[in-house]
């Protein structure tokens, strides 16, 4: 999973990191089970895009005819915010960094020490404190 996340940060990828990221994946995964809730959090969100990445890879290798759009629609149901694509725009290197200007375009904090961060007080993923 930690190769589906924003190249430009994986040198900073350590395995607190990694530990914290299985236990969002799997939460996330067992939501598509319990019911689903929307991500909390950037960490989630990218959960969520990295899942989705392996459902393109699949539908490649074994030829799978998936409805046209089918992308689109899933993160549009799935994803309540989506800031987190930002991350993997090249042109946008360095935005996650700049807090006033997140703030001042309404974004959760991007900077890799707030991923886990909930999007508001109502999302507290306690689990991964």
């Amino acid at each position: 999973m930690l190769s589906g996340l924003p190249p430009k940060h994986a040198g900073k990828y350590d395995v607190r990191f990694a530990q914290q990221l299985l236990v969002i994946a799997t939460d996330m995964s067992a939501a598509l089970v319990r019911g689903w809730t929307h991500p909390s959090c950037v960490a989630q969100e990218l959960a969520v895009r990295c899942l989705l990445d392996q459902v393109e890879v699949i539908q490649d290798l074994y030829g799978l005819d998936l409805a046209d759009g089918w992308r689109g629609r899933l993160e549009g149901r799935t994803l309540e915010y989506t800031d987190s694509e930002m991350l993997y725009q090249n042109a946008l290197d360095g935005f996650e960094g700049d807090v006033e200007l997140n703030m001042q375009l309404g974004l959760a904090p991007m900077d890799l020490k707030d991923w886990f961060e909930p999007f508001n007080d109502s999302c507290v993923p306690a689990f991964v404190r």
